[in-house]
Order: C-alpha cells, then sequence, then structure tokens
C-alpha cells in the first residue's frame, strides 16, 4: 500500500506520498499514458494505417501536457477550490505589465509544444516512409504553425494594449 500525505493535493484530499502539487517537476515527463499513446499511433501507422489528423493530435496532445501539464493542474486547482469548494483565495487577476509578461512565458511554452510536437510528427513521417500515408501529419504541423503565429499576435498585442483593470 502506498504511504499517503497530507498536503496541497490538487483538490484538498490526501494523495500518495510525493504527489503534491508542488512536486511536480516545471516541464513534466510524459506519462505512461502519452507514451502508450505514442507506441500505439506509431504501431498503427507501422502497420500500414494511413495518417489522419487524430493520428497528429495523438502528438499535440503528449506535446502540451508536457509543456503546460503542471500549470493547467495549478489553474484548475485554484479555481475549483475556490469557485466550488469555497475555500482558498481568489486566484489572481494580472493586469499591465505584469499579465504581458505571463502571457508571453505561456507563449514561450506553446513555442516549446509546437517543437516537441512537430519532432514527434517528422519522427512519425521518417518511421513511415512514404509521403501519400503522411500527408495529415504535415497538415497538423502547419495549421498549429498558423495557431502559433496568432498566439504571437496576441501577446505582442499585450505589450502594446496592455490590459487595464476594470
Amino acid at each position: 500500500m502506498a504511504q499517503r500525505a497530507k498536503g496541497n493535493a490538487g483538490l484538498g484530499g490526501d494523495v500518495p506520498h510525493g504527489c503534491t502539487l508542488h512536486s511536480i517537476p516545471q516541464n513534466d515527463p510524459p506519462s505512461c499514458f502519452d507514451l502508450i499513446l505514442l507506441v500505439l499511433t506509431g504501431y498503427d501507422l507501422y502497420r500500414g494505417a494511413t495518417a489522419t489528423t487524430a493520428h497528429g493530435l495523438a502528438a499535440v496532445y503528449i506535446a502540451v501536457s508536457v509543456m503546460f501539464g503542471r500549470d493547467l493542474i495549478r489553474w484548475a486547482d485554484e479555481r475549483f477550490k475556490y469557485y466550488l469548494i469555497r475555500t482558498g483565495s481568489k486566484p489572481v487577476k494580472r493586469f499591465g505589465l505584469e499579465h504581458s509578461r505571463h502571457y508571453f512565458k505561456g507563449f514561450l511554452k506553446h513555442v516549446g509544444a509546437y517543437l516537441i510536437g512537430s519532432a514527434l510528427l517528422l519522427g512519425l513521417v521518417a518511421l513511415i516512409d512514404t509521403p501519400p500515408r503522411t500527408t495529415a501529419l504535415s497538415g497538423v504541423t502547419q495549421g498549429w504553425a498558423v495557431i502559433l503565429g496568432i498566439d504571437l499576435l496576441i501577446t505582442t498585442s499585450y505589450f502594446i494594449w496592455p490590459r487595464k483593470q476594470s
């Protein structure tokens, strides 16, 4: 039986020893689910399946979970505690340059996720080695690049027109 420890357990309960929110590394290594998803996607394509957008989204999911996993858990925990359980402090709203810098850090994580996801997609394309079967994977990378460009424009706009307190 796993040791249990009290602490910042995400939703305020007990968690296995060493699994508190603060014990999660900044950029999490892929979880077992992420690795299983990657292996199954690669195996499906290796067996002869034609790549679809779903195969590409598997790489996107893995990359985003690696880069944003801890932040998403913290964000959800703060809101769950405050709005549903009615404990904890109100989530902080950022304004001005503080908001711009915070959003910029998120943009840099988005770039990291894009690089990881693109590397995974490139690896799948190399594994398949049949260009007609991998066009959907290239489409996912191109679509994500457009989204990344839009995120850059939004990030830049927050420095030009900082978010004001209402």
